[in-house]
């Protein structure tokens, strides 16, 4: 865990796409040297996860993955890692404004900065950054209004305001329209306006800097705080310094005029309060003055202690925590230590409450509730995993935990039990994740009740019988991944893919290394959801793919992965040159065949292409010039002919930025002179068992960037020299 001030110097790194530093104890402000990262402000990408084990060229399990939370939920991110830009500072002790240099990072898609200390207002510049899906500012001290220029982010899909003192109207128009969910501004007095119910008026009070609870319920934690404190320093060095500062007899002479030594400074500092306090007592006998002192500073004191001691998490719920705890095993390395330290389960490992508290008037207590239990093993790439991953039974004692939102259980060892039937009875929760936790059984049809679920991984698991149907009542649900859910997938996993026409929301989908067989109109039901941009289905034993539909509904489309479905057996189907947000394609080994239509130009925003290992035929089309974003291509196990250079030579938007090449199992002839020397920013070439012929240009030692390099089973000769690889530091493969 890293704590002191965030470093100007990170910016240098102009190349940074992801940056994560949540869930620390960062400290200071965040620099306005944010605005230079370079790549968060234009339309380049990178993609280094090439690390990966092949069998035969067709089956690709990416090594390098990430763990990010986006849009309010968190997803994994492997294949399309090398797409996001993400800057995430939440949940550290952070301060002071965010700078508006920070809108210059146009290109930027997801911006977290909740559970901080920031203050002032948020930056009208914000407005800027046009590629923003996601924001949340959420848990913070910021003030003021909304600024109308959010309302030009039209790719926001994520937002969250709450729980700051922001006030005034809530901007309309554009996309905010559409944000109408009411729990994106709750936490904000003075806010109003629709999608909230409180009306605007012109008698509006604005915020002021004292806090007060309404109807004795609500208040900040400050507000303790600062009474406890306050009287607990206050009067205790009073009490310590009328002590041993003098006698009595000099407190009294503070009521005459003499003047008081210019040496003692408390003397000037408690002069105006002791000699009121003395003016309303003259008639006292001076130990009667001090008796009514000590009594009053005790009993004070002992008011500032309750208010400190009582704050905290509700007890009922603390002790659910400790049933949950006793029920399990945290690994060797003990990863919930933290829940035996203190009364207060706010503080635990993985415990996240909300930022308001309640007040108890029955018994003085304040307390605050738990939303969050993050409870996924840490260190997921240990070799010792077991060390520190959960097993056991899980406990429903957590069923005390009302208002419970987000449940995280993945990267643990449950050993094959089944997900308990009570966390369907957690009616608030929005986000479950229990991926690669080893969870067997059949899937609970009770899942379906959670209505407010937008988030649902139950990814790498041992399931066995089917998908249950219950999962389309999840009318809320944007993310959904059942990748290698199923123990056993030499039989279907779902009867059928009706129930998700219902997921009108869903934006993620993943059904990789699912047999769903049976799934016969599996696109047309696709094709109906209008809010899907990721939809992954390898390896799912898909029965067939239309060639054609009558419209095509699912536009928003950026990245389809439906590689390893060789039962396809036809040409490429039209209604893909219709996808033109597509910015990654993997059709591998499908099985495909025929000619590559040049409709492919259609495609433009293309990053990552891959057509490999199929059975299509015929030169390239030209149209392939058009994809000038293309950053990786994969047209292996083709059998293209013809002269290398004329391949590189036809496209119009040159490969000197292309980063990952991979040509083998082809027919091209010719030799590298001449164009490999010019692809500076090439970091993978895979040509092997081709026809080339010729030596290795010398120029090939300023590809800086290259980590890996195949050129066997060509006609390549000549001498390979030290001079080629000096300075190819970064290659690791050849």
């Amino acid at each position: 865990m890293f704590d002191g001030n965030i470093p100007p110097q990170l910016a240098q790194l102009a190349a940074l796409q992801v940056l994560d530093l949540s869930y620390n104890k960062l400290s200071g402000s965040i620099p306005c040297s944010f605005g230079n990262f370079t790549r968060m402000m234009i339309s380049s990408v990178w993609k280094d996860n090439k690390d990966f084990i092949g069998m035969d060229g067709i089956n690709f399990i990416y090594m390098y993955s990430l763990f990010l939370v986006m849009q309010g939920k968190e997803s994994k991110y492997s294949e399309i890692l090398y797409l996001v830009k993400t800057i995430d500072l939440s949940r550290n002790n952070l301060s002071g404004v965010i700078p508006e240099e920070i809108g210059a990072l146009w290109q930027l898609g997801n911006l977290n900065l909740a559970g901080n200390h920031l203050v002032g207002i948020i930056p009208e510049k914000m407005g800027d950054m046009f590629s923003l899906e996601s924001l949340d500012l959420s848990s913070n001290m910021l003030s003021g209004a909304i600024p109308q220029s959010i309302s030009k982010l039209t790719f926001l899909d994520h937002l969250n305001l709450s729980y700051n003192n922001l006030s005034g109207r809530i901007p309309s128009g554009s996309q905010l329209d559409r944000l109408d969910d009411p729990s994106i501004y709750i936490g904000n007095a003075y806010l109003c306006g629709p999608p909230t119910s409180k009306n605007c008026s012109v008698d509006s009070v604005a915020p002021t800097s004292t806090s007060s609870y309404a109807n004795g319920s609500e208040t900040s934690i400050w507000l303790y705080l600062g009474m406890g404190i306050g009287f607990v320093v206050g009067f205790w060095g009073l009490y310590v310094v009328l002590l041993f500062h003098g006698t009595w007899r000099k407190i009294r002479e503070l009521n005459t005029p003499a003047p008081i030594n210019e040496e003692h400074n408390w003397d000037r500092l408690l002069k105006p309060f002791i000699t009121v306090y003395m003016k309303s007592h003259t008639l006292m006998p001076t130990h009667h003055h001090l008796l009514l002192l000590v009594h009053l500073i005790l009993m004070l004191s002992v008011i500032a202690i309750q208010t400190l001691a009582a704050y905290g998490c509700i007890e009922v719920e603390r002790e659910a925590l400790l049933t949950f705890k006793a029920s399990i095993s945290d690994g060797i390395r003990h990863s919930l230590s933290s829940w035996d330290e203190g009364q207060d389960c706010c503080r635990w490992r993985g415990v996240v409450c909300d930022n308001t508290t309640t007040r108890n008037i029955c018994d003085n207590t304040t307390t605050r509730n738990i939303l969050e239990l993050n409870l996924r093993k840490p260190y997921q790439d240990s070799d010792n995993w077991t060390d520190y991953a959960l097993s056991g039974e899980i406990n429903p004692s957590l069923l005390a935990l009302n208002h419970l939102t987000r449940l995280d259980l993945s990267y643990n060892n449950f050993a094959g039990i089944s997900i308990p039937e009570f966390i369907a009875s957690f009616n608030n929760l929005t986000y479950l994740n229990l991926s690669y936790s080893d969870f067997g059984g059949k899937i609970p049809h009770q899942l379906g009740n959670l209505s407010k679920l937008c988030y649902l991984d139950l990814s790498w698991s041992y399931f066995i019988g089917t998908v249950p149907p219950q999962l389309g009542n999840l009318s809320s649900l944007r993310y959904l991944s059942l990748n290698w859910a199923f123990n056993d997938t030499s039989t279907p996993n779902t009867n059928n893919l009706e129930w998700i026409s219902q997921l009108a929301s869903l934006k993620y989908l993943d059904f990789g290394y699912l047999n769903i067989t049976n799934a016969v109109n599996w696109l047309h039901i696709i094709n109906g959801l209008q809010s899907i941009r990721v939809l992954v289905m390898s390896s799912a034993s898909l029965p067939s793919i239309p060639n054609s539909l009558p419209y095509v509904n699912f536009t928003s489309l950026t990245t389809l992965d439906l590689s390893n479905n060789w039962q396809f057996n036809t040409t490429l189907p039209s209604w893909l040159w219709n996808l033109t947000n597509l910015s990654y394609l993997n059709l591998r080994n499908c099985l495909f065949h025929g000619k590559i239509p040049d409709a492919l130009g259609n495609l433009t925003s293309l990053i990552y292409l891959n057509l490999g290992d199929n059975n299509l035929e015929g030169p390239l089309p030209r149209s392939i010039g058009q994809l000038c974003n293309l950053r990786s291509i994969d047209l292996s196990y083709l059998r293209i002919g013809g002269d290398i250079r004329e391949l590189v030579g036809m496209l119009g938007c040159k490969w000197t930025n292309m980063e990952e090449i991979i040509l083998s199992s082809n027919k091209l002839q010719g030799n590298l002179s001449n164009w490999l020397q010019q692809m500076t920013n090439l970091k993978y070439l895979d040509l092997h068992n081709n026809s080339l012929v010729g030596s290795v240009p010398l120029g090939i030692g300023i590809l800086h960037n290259l980590n890996g390099l195949d050129l066997s089973s060509n006609s390549v000769c000549g001498v390979i020299s030290e001079a080629h690889f000096a300075n190819l530091r970064k290659l690791d493969s050849l």
